[in-house]
């Protein structure tokens, strides 16, 4: 069997070309594979247009000696072609599936802040019973952000810019909105209310939010101090994850990086345990410190990892498929567990050691199983996550996540619950506004503000990482599966 391999020629249209703003062009170049008739060649997951999802393949490179993997392309009028596929040069494209998860974990989260709001003013237990368990959110970014940073620092390994660029883009999407609102909330509201007694609290606890190490404070002193900005110990959680990750990615093989990814989250249940144990009633803690929710970061991190494994890049490594076999009984496990610690009154903890110990991680497992799915594009979790509605929440769910919290004193005023017949439509209406308005200042934040700094990070772009030596030539003929989407993270 004759295979030609090699980039489609200018007129093949535009489906034929990489939207990988990064990609350079090459001239053309056309290698010959001769495989023996007894080899079997199946199809594996190829590498799709992101713009109509037609199948096409993308212009690739290909070096001299480079290792090639055998497949067909879908819906092909019989031509096989080859996946070419350096690590270095595997596409970067954007997932919109992704988006739709950081969509889904906003709107959690929002959707939480805003009935506990609401249940505090016009309790509905039936309500409260279900969306109080809306933090889970949290979660759910945790276990994204370890997907996607990992995957961007272990695409970049072997950059001579591998650190500096990483530091600097992230530098450039997450300080200037995060410290212009510490800025804001505690610096310049308290001297416009000098008599507001939650703006000083936040302006006293201020050197914790400078320094992006509020979770510890809220640990240290078991109760959450910071009023109105109380979410950004999450923030706090992901910056010192940015700041130790980078530097272990680089040193470590993949597979020793995968082992301690999963050493690591088994560890984080034996530290809140242990926090339990340790010091009982300090149940804050087990919430908010770092080595607490790492299982969710790492869980992530090491589908990352054991994706860049596996032949096409494609979601088939024991990881990626146990955990969405995994993620139904997992989070049916954790609503369970989650019921029983279901706080009686708004205010309390409402944990156990149970629910504090072991639920993290089964919502973790879950979500990572739900990041799995979404990689693999005919699946209802795929089509749904690329819902343009998931997808707008999730394009600016930063601003989303910081504004919403502190602007609940204004959704109070504008809609009195109470003054409304029935409890519900005036809870309704409470979360569709303060949902609206939350959004509305999230658009203008990203466009008018977030924007001008994220226009610089294309001065900031890794330098091709080295090949990892080819230990072999290999023709790769994994069995047929459903259509993949590109599975490497977007560059945000």
């Amino acid at each position: 069997m004759h295979i030609r391999i090699g980039h489609e020629p200018a007129c093949a249209g535009p489906q034929a070309t990489s939207t990988n703003p990064t990609s350079e062009t090459h001239p053309s170049l056309v290698t010959e594979v001769i495989v023996p008739d007894h080899v079997r060649i199946e199809p594996f997951a190829p590498v799709f247009d992101e713009v109509d999802g037609s199948g096409h393949w993308r212009s690739r490179f290909i070096a001299p000696g480079t290792a090639l993997r055998i497949g067909s392309a879908d819906g092909a009028a019989g031509a096989t072609r080859a996946a070419v596929g350096p690590r270095a040069k595997a596409d970067r494209g954007h997932v919109p599936a992704l988006d739709g998860i950081r969509g889904v974990a906003i709107l959690v989260v929002v959707l939480y802040h805003l009935t506990l709001w609401g249940h505090v003013i016009a309790p509905i237990e039936s309500l409260w019973l279900w969306t109080s368990m809306g933090h889970v959110g949290v979660d759910l970014f945790f276990v994204l952000s370890g997907y996607l940073i990992t995957g961007i620092l272990y695409d970049s390994r072997g950059s001579s810019t591998y650190l500096g660029t990483f530091f600097a883009r992230r530098t450039l999407r997450i300080f200037p909105l995060y410290f212009a609102a510490v800025f804001l909330f505690a610096v310049l509201a308290p001297h416009a209310a000098p008599h507001n007694p939650k703006l000083h609290e936040i302006a006293a606890n201020q050197i914790w939010l400078w320094t992006y190490t509020s979770n510890i404070a809220v640990a240290v002193k078991n109760t959450w101090v910071f009023s109105g900005v109380n979410h950004f110990w999450s923030l706090a959680v992901e910056e010192q994850f940015y700041l130790v990750w980078p530097f272990i990615v680089l040193k470590l093989e993949r597979r020793t990086l995968v082992r301690l990814c999963f050493a690591m989250a088994g560890l984080a249940m034996v530290f809140r345990w242990l926090l339990i144990a340790v010091i009982p009633g300090h149940d804050l803690g087990t919430y908010s410190l770092t080595i607490c929710r790492m299982d969710a970061l790492l869980l992530g991190a090491a589908l990352a990892l054991e994706i860049r494994g596996t032949p096409g890049r494609a979601p088939t490594g024991p990881w990626a498929t146990w955990s969405r076999r995994l993620a139904i009984p997992a989070i049916a496990a954790a609503i369970f567990v989650s019921f029983r610690g279901v706080p009686a009154e708004v205010g309390t903890s409402g944990t156990t050691p149970i629910t504090d110990v072991f639920t993290p991680t089964l919502w973790s497992i879950g979500f990572a199983g739900l990041v799995s799915a979404s990689l693999i594009g005919r699946t209802p979790v795929a089509r749904t996550m690329r819902n343009s509605v998931l997808r707008f929440f999730g394009r600016y769910s930063y601003g989303l996540y910081v504004f919403h919290y502190p602007m609940h004193p204004i959704f109070e005023k504008l809609v009195p619950i109470r003054s409304f017949h029935s409890v519900w439509l005036g809870t309704a209406v409470f979360v569709a506004v303060g949902l609206a308005l939350s959004t509305a200042v999230a658009l203008a934040s990203f466009h008018l503000f977030e924007n001008r700094f994220l226009a610089l990070k294309s001065r900031f772009r890794t330098q091709k990482g080295q090949l990892e030596p080819a230990r072999s030539p290999k023709v790769f003929a994994p069995s047929p599966g459903p259509r993949l989407e590109p599975n490497a993270a977007p560059a945000e």
